[in-house]
């Protein structure tokens, strides 16, 4: 008969979290995310890569403003210039 182990809860347990719609930039996917409050990007379940966003994190209500050529709707905002999140084409015309 193997011992029985108490488990004590884990720190990221304890942090508050929040869910909803996530989708991937990279592919496509979609899928429900449950995450610590303050996560910038998720990893993809379908890809792998580290570009799941929270579907409806920001978006104003009228819908996207600006979008690549992609099709990528999320950007990365430097003090220099603005990056695709997808594509990594860096915008002009703003």
């Amino acid at each position: 008969m193997g011992k029985v182990l108490s488990f004590v809860a884990r720190k990221e347990i304890e942090e508050p979290h929040i869910s909803g719609p996530a989708r991937c930039v990279q592919c496509g996917h979609e899928w429900v995310a449950v995450c610590p409050t303050g996560t910038i990007e998720l990893e993809c379940p379908s890809c792998s890569t580290m570009k799941g966003l929270l579907k409806y994190s920001c978006e104003p209500s009228e819908g996207a403003l600006w979008t690549c050529h992609c099709g990528c709707d999320v950007f990365r905002i430097t003090t220099k210039n603005t990056i695709c999140f997808k594509c990594g084409t860096t915008q002009t015309g703003f």
